[in-house]
């Protein structure tokens, strides 16, 4: 008895976790609202689990309830497998692939709701057990998940490790009749586990030509390809954060630093320090508040220093201050192998990290110029689809930001 509550329990934190990592990647590649996808699908695989056992036959099963349940358990693991391998292998972008993608969501739930069931409907003190078991498990794969996310490095690094874990934890409930297959089960995920955790921290799913539209606009017009290569990836509290170089002539000293599938921030990664000149060719708009005046204080709102700050320091501006919601700027500067990136920032006077309302909020210090990049596509349905930033872009966040300049101030 004791051995199936701590596999129900363990099962059950993990599957927590499973299920907001795959809302958080799912949020990521489409539009936020289909990270409801995902809660939606579980809920109906639970359903469809219940319904099937209370419609099932009645007879007593051979092996026992456990040997009974281990099929259904490791099953768990196999399934678990499958949903993350399909956004990496098909072309995402048509409905099919979708329908896909979310079909294969719900078997891992149903097995393990089933499973689960089986587990109770055998013995009385069993029964009564269980729920206490899976909902503490639940509750408890609810509160680690961030930091589970934290550790493994991302939403998809973070499911492989729990698909093998799963694994494991069936081993623990098969008894020598079930032993061969749970062990067989194991060693598959755990083989499919070890040969996509180094590949997949760096990789991005693979999407259909023509089909951009279904994908946060920049992540799909941006895919890895010819073109673009992938520096460094970190992971934090904002979503996921890439650096990625372009392969061209023109930009070939050019990284472009991706937020959340948000607008890219161009920043100088390689190369001899470009002059002003060369700054202002290549971002005029940027450039153009700097000819009309003069600032004073200037601060800077966004995931991460963009031109702007670059520009400012090669017109020697001194207080230039930067409120960045991405709080891995630091860790994720150390990521990347050219250390002169570190300099870009030497001449900034402070670097804020956390919510630049909260900075603003708790600094009454008034701005002649406060430069606020527009970091998602003005498309409908988009500028929400990262709480994070949204939460800038609101009336209030504008009048913070007007209260906070001096007069004859610029809010760019």
């Amino acid at each position: 008895m004791v051995r199936s509550l701590t596999v129900v329990f363990i099962g059950s934190g993990l599957l927590a976790a499973f299920c907001i990592a795959q809302m958080q990647f799912f949020g990521l590649v489409f539009d936020h609202y289909f990270a409801l996808v995902v809660p939606g699908m579980i809920t109906v695989a639970c359903c469809l689990a219940l319904t099937v056992y209370k419609n099932r036959s009645r007879k007593s099963l051979s092996g026992g309830s456990e040997a009974a349940a281990v099929p259904w358990l490791a099953a768990v693991a196999l399934m678990a497998s499958g949903s993350l391998i399909v956004p990496f292998s098909l072309p995402l972008g048509s409905v099919v692939v979708f329908l896909l993608v979310t079909a294969l969501l719900l078997p891992p739930f149903f097995c393990w709701a089933f499973g689960v069931r089986m587990l109770a409907g055998q013995k009385a003190k069993l029964s009564k057990a269980v729920p206490v078991a899976l909902l503490s498990g639940l509750v408890i794969g609810f509160l680690v998940t961030p930091w589970m996310i934290d550790y493994a490095g991302g939403p998809v690094r973070l499911g492989w490790m729990i698909a093998a874990a799963l694994g494991v934890t069936v081993l623990l409930l098969a008894g020598k009749e079930s032993l061969l297959f749970a062990g067989t089960v194991f060693l598959i995920v755990s083989g499919l586990a070890l040969s996509q955790l180094n590949v997949s921290r760096h990789m991005l799913p693979h999407w259909a030509p023509g089909h951009q539209t279904q994908l946060k606009p920049v992540l799909g017009e941006m895919a890895p390809g010819k073109s673009m290569r992938g520096v460094a990836v970190s992971w934090d509290a904002s979503g996921r954060t890439d650096l990625v170089t372009i392969n061209n002539d023109k930009n070939q000293a050019l990284g472009w630093v991706l937020t959340n599938g948000t607008s890219p921030v161009a920043m100088q990664i390689s190369g001899k320090d470009k002059p002003l000149s060369w700054w202002r060719e290549q971002f005029p708009i940027v450039s153009v508040p700097f000819e009309i005046s003069n600032p004073g204080r200037m601060l800077s709102i966004g995931a991460f220093p963009g031109p702007e700050v670059r520009i400012a320091e090669k017109m020697n501006r001194k207080d230039i201050h930067v409120a960045s919601f991405n709080k891995s700027s630091s860790d994720f500067l150390a990521l990347i192998p050219d250390k002169s990136l570190d300099r870009r920032l030497e001449q900034v006077s402070e670097v804020h990290p956390g919510n630049p309302r909260s900075v603003l909020r708790d600094d009454d210090a008034r701005h002649a110029m406060i430069f606020m990049p527009i970091t998602q596509p003005g498309w409908y349905g988009w500028f929400g689809s990262n709480p994070e930033e949204g939460y800038l872009y609101t009336v209030e966040a504008i009048q913070v930001y007007l209260g906070r300049l001096v007069r004859d101030g610029m809010l760019v």
